[in-house]
């Protein structure tokens, strides 16, 4: 049999060094221990290309989507592999606290709160890659169309999303070695999940130079705080249900779950670092059975309360 040196010939390789700015708690089987997994990195890649493509009708999206990242029918035109991890180690300590604020009679850091769910009142339950952890991504692409479609959306989540656990809490943000920042369209109509629309919104800190990224989550982390706990200053949680579930301490939560529209990030430059919130809503509960057109503006009219706040909070404008 011939070898076939022509599907070879147009493969594109492109090679990235990552560098993790806020402490990132990716896992595999064992959710105690940190690991880099490729997969994880895939899906979230796969994840930023639906959010960012701009496509409305879900079938031209699916039939796009299969032929970028492979489907039951075909596999994918491109692969990814994370290298150069063997000199980097999750460690288990305690992360800063960040800014304070008053729980009853106690203190409460932005950062426990944002964490929620991988401490305990005592310490971290999960391993971590600590800040400043470098690693390369090598990227192969059958042509420049794909690697086009692959590296916005690679490049949406390192600019505006996070690797692993919290990552819309602000944990697990990147940066690249790499001048290119996509700009995302914020056009188009409110589509069935999370994704950048004409109802979009983006905000950023004042500040650009915050010396850690403590400080910068801690910025953006109480202006999302602030906006959240608006929404119902006393304990009955039905609007801020509307944002995300489940909320532990509400009773009578029900099993389904959605993820909050809300992404926080922290960003580095080489004056310090910045944070920002990027807004992307979805038409909520569409396709579920609880869905009707009265909670759909129930959970817009929280969502723009919430925004009113962010802006208040932070006024850096778009970056």
């Amino acid at each position: 049999m011939g070898f076939n040196i022509s599907r070879y010939q147009s493969r594109i390789q492109r090679e990235f060094e990552v560098e993790v700015v806020t402490p990132m708690f990716l896992g595999g089987a064992n959710l105690s221990e940190a690991e880099l997994r490729t997969p994880s990195l895939k899906g979230m890649i796969r994840f930023w290309w639906r959010a960012t493509c701009g496509i409305d009708d879900i079938q031209k999206l699916k039939n796009k989507e299969g032929k970028i990242f492979g489907d039951t029918s075909q596999k994918a035109h491109f692969s990814v592999h994370i290298e150069n991890i063997y000199n980097v180690k999750p460690v288990s300590i305690n992360l800063p606290k960040g800014q304070t604020f008053p729980v009853k009679k106690f203190k409460v850091g932005i950062i426990d709160y944002l964490s929620f769910g991988l401490r305990d009142t005592k310490k971290y339950l999960r391993q971590h890659y600590p800040s400043g952890t470098k690693f390369s991504v090598n990227f192969t692409f059958s042509g420049e169309k794909i690697e086009a479609e692959v590296l916005k959306a690679f490049r949406s989540l390192a600019h505006f999303g996070g690797l692993g656990a919290k990552s819309r809490n602000g944990f697990g943000s990147l940066a690249l070695n790499d001048e290119s920042k996509p700009a995302i369209s914020m056009m188009g109509p409110l589509k069935l999940f999370s994704s950048a629309s004409e109802d979009s919104d983006f905000f950023l800190t004042e500040k650009s130079n915050y010396s850690k990224w403590e400080d910068a989550l801690s910025a953006i982390g109480m202006a999302y705080k602030d906006a959240r706990l608006s929404l119902k200053p006393d304990r009955s949680y039905q609007k801020r249900l509307l944002l995300a579930k489940p909320i532990v301490q509400a009773k009578g939560n029900s099993n389904e779950r959605h993820a909050k529209p809300y992404f926080l990030h922290v960003g580095k430059t080489s004056t310090g670092y910045y944070g920002q919130i990027l807004f992307m809503p979805y038409r909520y509960l569409s396709g579920s059975k609880a869905f009707s057109e009265d909670i759909l503006r129930q959970y817009q009219e929280s969502c723009k309360q919430m925004n009113k706040i962010i802006k208040e909070k932070l006024s850096g404008g778009a970056k």
